[in-house]
């Protein structure tokens, strides 16, 4: 029997529950692990211990990381550890990193000539004329990290922008941020396309809880299942692919020319998708650890 590790913080996600059934039913023994309670000793060497809630643990088979909300940098340490000791990671410690980085993002989406909207690193209000010039107002501010919806804002006007630039170097400051331009077409509604090994399995339509412009499950907004057109099921495996995400959730907005790149969730949450389309997100997903355990040991 296979072991595998999903690396997760908080509460368990209901979705994992579903997920242990799963894993038993392909052979794997899954064990959730909060890296809040894990301790990775390394050495000159290429041995390493993992304690886990005290207690010395034996490695896992593969490891995937879950959704996080804190102890991120603990996660991403024990996966670069299980990558050392040629662990298969779901998904590669380089391509978590590229996704949980919005501009980085960009920049990967803008090499392979993907759309998405025009996006600006912002510095802090002196960055103002640049958003003015080549974004325009309304705009969208977003810090980098954000996940779910959390640290997204609309600003309308260049004052509104100015005030909210501030606020965020007096309170916070050093966040990084960028600003991007804002597709009308889509305010208060997105698609999320899952995407595994290469293919896009499911896609919902998400349309926000009452006048928010974002329409992230995690806040209230309600899900439908959504038709893959080849556009659609193009775009989603190419961001993937881009990042080098073996397992994505692709947000892409509607526009007056069909869609556009919004972001890529390494760590993408399902029990939206799965509660309105006929898919099993964890049970793909465990068909691919599988694969990839397989091809550890044939090499």
């Amino acid at each position: 029997m296979l072991t595998g590790w999903v690396i997760y913080s908080g509460k368990v996600p209901l979705e994992w529950e579903r997920g242990q059934q799963n894993a038993a039913a392909a052979g794997i023994e899954l064990k959730m692990i909060d890296p809040a309670l894990t301790e990775i000793c390394v050495d000159d060497s290429r041995t390493s211990s993992i304690y886990y809630d005290g207690s010395k643990a034996a490695f896992p088979d593969f490891l995937y990381l879950s959704i996080m909300k804190d102890h991120h940098y603990n996660a991403l340490a024990l996966m670069l550890e299980m990558e050392k000791l040629n662990i298969p990671c779901v998904n590669p410690q380089n391509a978590v990193l590229a996704a949980n980085d919005k501009f980085l993002s960009c920049q990967i989406l803008s090499r392979a000539k993907l759309p998405f909207p025009k996006t600006i690193l912002v510095n802090g209000e002196e960055s103002i004329p640049a958003i003015k010039d080549t974004i325009g107002f309304p705009a969208v501010l977003k810090i980098l990290t954000g996940a779910k919806g959390s640290g997204v804002i609309m600003v309308k006007t260049e004052e509104e922008c100015r005030s909210i630039l501030q606020l965020l170097h007096a309170t916070a400051p050093g966040t990084n941020m960028i600003a991007q331009e804002f597709i009308k077409e889509s305010s208060g509604k997105d698609l999320r396309v899952i995407v595994v090994d290469g293919k896009a399995i499911a896609c919902m339509c998400r349309k926000a809880h009452s006048s928010d412009f974002r329409a992230n499950f995690s806040l209230g907004g309600s899900v439908e299942d959504y038709p893959m057109t080849e556009e659609i099921k193009t775009l989603g495996i190419k961001a993937a692919e881009a990042l080098g995400l073996r397992v994505a959730g692709v947000d892409l907005l509607f526009t007056a020319k069909g869609f556009t790149i919004c972001e890529i969730n390494a760590s993408p949450g399902f029990a939206g998708i799965e509660s309105c389309c006929p898919v099993n997100v964890s049970a793909e997903i465990f068909k691919l650890a599988v694969i990839l355990v397989r091809e550890k040991k044939a090499r």
